[in-house]
C-alpha cells in the first residue's frame, strides 16, 4: 500500500469520528445525547474523562431530568473505557446525583452488566414489510400481522469495567453498612477480576462498618489471591494498626512488587490501582487474562477455599 492509498484510508475514518463527536456536542436534550452515545460510534477510546464530565454537566447541571441514565451510559461508554475511573469520580461528586441516585447506579454496576432501556418512542410507530417472495401457499410472508404485538422496548446490554464495580461496592456500603454480606455475595457471582474490583470498594468502604465487621474485611483483603488487592488492604491496615505492622505482613507475600513496597524507606501513602484488561494473567498474582469469567485460580495461586469468608463461622 503506498502512502495516497493511507491517506485514503484516514480520510475515509475521520468522518465517521467528526460525526460521532458533533452527535456528542450537538446533542440538544439529554435523550438526543443518549441516542449518540447507543447509536453512534467512530471515536476512539479516550485516556481522559473531562470531555465525558462536561458532556454530564451540561445537559444536567441545572437539573435537567435523566441525570441517572445519563450517567450509566457514559460511565459504560466504550469511548471512556480508559478513563472510567476518573468519570465515575468526577460525576459522584459533581453534586447532580443526590443519594439516592447514586445509590441505584452503585447498584447497577453490582450486576453482571447493564441493561438499559430506551425510551419507548425509539420504537414507536409502524412496521417496515419486507416481501423476499410473492410466493407462497399459505399467504403467510413471515411478517407481523394485525394480531401481533408491537415490537418491544429497546434494551441495550453494557458491560461494567472494574472501576465502576470498586466505586459502586464503596459507595453501597457507605450508604447500606449493613448490607455488607449482600454486596461480599455478589462478588462472589462474578468473574475473579470483577470480584476483586468489588473487594478493593469493600475495604474502601471500611470505615463505614463497625470494628468487628471492619476487621473481618481486613483480613479477607489480606488473602485475597489478587496481589493488588491485598495492597489495597495492606494500605488499609498501615493508615489503621501503622506501618510496621504491614510490612511485616507485606515482607511475606508471595508477590515481589508487594514485598518490595514493604521495603520501601519513605512510604507515602497511595491508591492502589486495578490492574487493566490489556494486562496479561502474568502480570498480576491472583489475576486472569482479559475478558476470561472463570474464578478458577492459576495453580501457583492460593487456593481460595482457604481464604476467609465473611459467611465463615
Amino acid at each position: 500500500m503506498n502512502d495516497s492509498d493511507g491517506d485514503m484510508d484516514r480520510d475515509m475514518e475521520c468522518p465517521s469520528a467528526l460525526q460521532d463527536l458533533g452527535a456528542l456536542w450537538l446533542a440538544e436534550t439529554p435523550e438526543e445525547l443518549w441516542r449518540a452515545l447507543v447509536l453512534g460510534g467512530g471515536l476512539g477510546a479516550s485516556p481522559n474523562h473531562w470531555d465525558a464530565g462536561l458532556l454530564f454537566r451540561h445537559h444536567h447541571g441545572d437539573g435537567q431530568p435523566g441525570a441517572l441514565d445519563t450517567a450509566l451510559l457514559l460511565c459504560t461508554d466504550l469511548r471512556w473505557r480508559r478513563a472510567t475511573a476518573g468519570l465515575i469520580a468526577e460525576i459522584a461528586d459533581s453534586g447532580v446525583l443526590d443519594g439516592d441516585e447514586r445509590f441505584a447506579l452503585a447498584e447497577a454496576f453490582l450486576n453482571e452488566a447493564v441493561v438499559w432501556e430506551a425510551p419507548t418512542a425509539w420504537t414507536d410507530g409502524g412496521w417496515i414489510e419486507i416481501v423476499l417472495s410473492e410466493s407462497g401457499d399459505d399467504g403467510d410472508d413471515g411478517g407481523p400481522g394485525e394480531d401481533d404485538p408491537p415490537p418491544g422496548a429497546l434494551r441495550v446490554r453494557r458491560d461494567v469495567r472494574p472501576p465502576l464495580r470498586w466505586w459502586a461496592a464503596a459507595e453501597h456500603l457507605r450508604q447500606r453498612p449493613e448490607r455488607l454480606d449482600d454486596v461480599f455475595a455478589r462478588a462472589q457471582a462474578l468473574g475473579a477480576r470483577d470480584a476483586a474490583a468489588v473487594v478493593a470498594g469493600i475495604i474502601d468502604a471500611s470505615d463505614a462498618l463497625d470494628h468487628q465487621r471492619a476487621q473481618r474485611v481486613l483480613e479477607i483483603g489480606l488473602g485475597w489471591p489478587a496481589g493488588w488487592v491485598r495492597l489495597v488492604a495492606l494500605e488499609r491496615l498501615a493508615g489503621g494498626h501503622g506501618l510496621d505492622a504491614a510490612r511485616r505482613l507485606a515482607a511475606d507475600d508471595p508477590d515481589a512488587r508487594i514485598r518490595q513496597w514493604a521495603q520501601k524507606t519513605d512510604q507515602k501513602p497511595q491508591r492502589a490501582k486495578a490492574p487493566g484488561r490489556s494486562e496479561s494473567a502474568e502480570s498480576e498474582t491472583g489475576s486472569i487474562a482479559p475478558g476470561t469469567q472463570s474464578r478458577a485460580s492459576a495453580s501457583k495461586e492460593p487456593d481460595s477455599s482457604s481464604q476467609p469468608s465473611l459467611f465463615d463461622p
